[in-house]
C-alpha cells in the first residue's frame, strides 16, 4: 500500500536545506544556470502561449527567462522550499509564485501551454504521479520540457567518495 512505502527523499529535510541555502543559492549554482540556459534553447517557439509553468523555480533564474521569452503569457512557478519562494518573489513581479510540490500541482486541467522544470524532479519520490499531474495540467497540444539528474550523474564523484569512505574504515569522520 502507498502508506507503507518508504520515502526515498525526506521532503521536509530537503525543503529546509534549500530554504537555508536560498540567500546564497544564486552565487553557488553556475551549473544549474548553465543547464537552465540549455533547457531554454530546447523550448519551442509557441505563438499565443497563454500560460507557462516553471516546476521547481528555486530563486527564479529560469522563471525570469521564461517571462522574457513569453512576455505576453501568464507565468507561474512552484517550489516546495519556502526560502526559495521568498527569494524568487523579491526578484520578480508579475509572476504567480506558489509553494507547492510537483506531485500535487494546485492547478486545473489543461491550465498550461508550456511546463518547464530544471533539475527539480530528482527530488520527487513518485515520478509517475508527478508526471501524471503535469500531463493533467498541460493543454492537449502543450509542451513539457525538463532536465533532471540521471542515475549516472556525477558517478565518478560518488565512486571517489565511496573509495574515500572505505579508506577511512573505523575512523571517526
Amino acid at each position: 500500500s502507498k502508506n507503507n512505502m518508504i520515502s526515498i527523499v525526506d521532503h521536509k529535510r530537503v525543503s529546509n536545506s534549500f530554504s537555508k541555502a536560498a540567500l546564497k543559492y544564486d552565487e553557488l549554482t553556475d551549473f544549474h544556470r548553465n543547464i537552465a540556459d540549455s533547457l531554454m534553447e530546447r523550448i519551442p517557439e509557441i505563438k499565443n502561449a497563454s500560460a507557462v509553468l516553471d516546476v521547481g523555480i528555486g530563486t527564479g533564474y529560469l522563471t525570469e527567462k521564461l517571462k522574457n521569452k513569453f512576455a505576453d503569457s501568464e507565468i507561474s512557478g512552484i517550489d516546495f522550499a519556502p526560502g526559495m519562494i521568498d527569494q524568487a518573489r523579491k526578484k520578480m513581479e508579475g509572476v504567480s509564485i506558489i509553494c507547492a510540490d510537483a506531485s500535487s500541482l494546485p492547478f486545473g486541467r489543461e491550465a498550461f501551454d508550456i511546463i518547464v522544470s530544471n533539475l527539480a524532479y530528482q527530488w520527487v519520490d513518485n515520478l509517475s504521479e508527478a508526471f501524471r499531474q503535469c500531463r493533467s495540467c498541460l493543454k492537449e497540444e502543450g509542451v513539457f520540457v525538463f532536465s533532471m539528474f540521471g542515475r549516472n550523474t556525477f558517478k565518478e564523484l560518488f565512486s571517489s567518495f565511496d573509495d574515500s569512505i572505505k579508506d577511512l574504515k573505523g575512523e571517526d569522520f
